[in-house]
């Protein structure tokens, strides 16, 4: 590529020296058109660098998808051999059911019936274990999920006055209250929460409890003469209609800051 635009170089300036002493051209007007076409030359130079940069950035970007594409056709493989396993696994439960079936139907004798209660026993056996090692949770018939923040700064906050979170982003199950700022269980089961406060910069220290029935579950501590972020997260049991809520203590006239001031929570599973 290099020697291509070497030899078009030497052939542009041998033409204009041809054309220069035809058309009766001095050495300075030459010399003017040499350096133009060398000044145009350069910025084809950098035009030619750019494309080229271009096309190694693309030919980067095209391995490294197809790199993903392959890591993807990886895992795809190994979904699907994960499902051929459930699915022989779940074959093999409904061929041991009707067994069971037909052994009551067909009267066998107690030994075919104490072979037809080991399986199970094997087979309920080898399911929890195999539950036990995935970790795994049925989802709740029930979905439960709320998130809500201050829409704009909660002033004057008395001591045990509820903090209203009144803008809300999700209220699946429709829980939360954002009149009440207070969550009411609409199903039993444990739950996961998360609190996060901001105070500004005040000569008292920010001090709330998260409660469970009137009852503190934790609290919440922000330094005074500073502007102090603090968080709580925690798992609780709850029944169908408690109420969790969270509330200003310790000082009155206390300020909690909009959008950085949160209150969430969802349903992990029933009880």
């Amino acid at each position: 590529m290099e020697r291509i635009r070497n030899m078009l170089i030497v052939r542009s300036l041998l033409v204009l020296l041809c054309s220069g002493i035809c058309q009766g051209l001095g050495d300075a007007e030459i010399l003017r058109r040499f350096e133009e076409m060398e000044r145009r030359e350069a910025v084809n130079n950098v035009r030619y660098a750019d494309m080229e940069r271009r096309l190694i950035d693309v030919t980067n970007r095209e391995q490294t998808l197809n790199e993903r594409l392959d890591g993807q056709a990886e895992e795809i493989e190994k979904l699907r051999d994960t499902v051929a396993q459930q699915q022989a696994r779940i074959a093999e439960l409904d061929a041991s059911q009707q067994r069971k079936t037909q052994d009551s139907k067909g009267g066998n004798s107690d030994s075919s019936q104490s072979d037809s209660l080991e399986i199970e026993e094997s087979d309920e056996e080898n399911t929890a274990k195999e539950m036990s090692r995935m970790g795994r949770r049925s989802i709740p018939e029930t979905l439960v999920a709320f998130s809500a923040f201050l829409g704009h700064d909660q002033i004057n906050v008395d001591r045990n006055e509820i903090i209203i979170f009144d803008s809300v982003l999700v209220n699946t199950g429709h829980g939360y209250h954002s009149s009440l700022g207070s969550f009411i269980a609409p199903v039993a089961g444990v739950y996961f929460f998360t609190v996060t406060l901001l105070h500004p910069y005040l000569p008292y220290s920010m001090h709330a409890q998260i409660m469970h029935n009137g009852n503190p579950v934790s609290y919440i501590h922000g330094e005074h003469r500073q502007f102090a972020q603090a968080s709580q997260s925690f798992l609780l049991n709850v029944n169908a209609g408690d109420e969790i809520f969270v509330k200003n203590v310790d000082f009155n006239d206390q300020t909690y800051q909009a959008t950085y001031s949160t209150f969430s929570g969802y349903l992990l599973w029933t009880s």
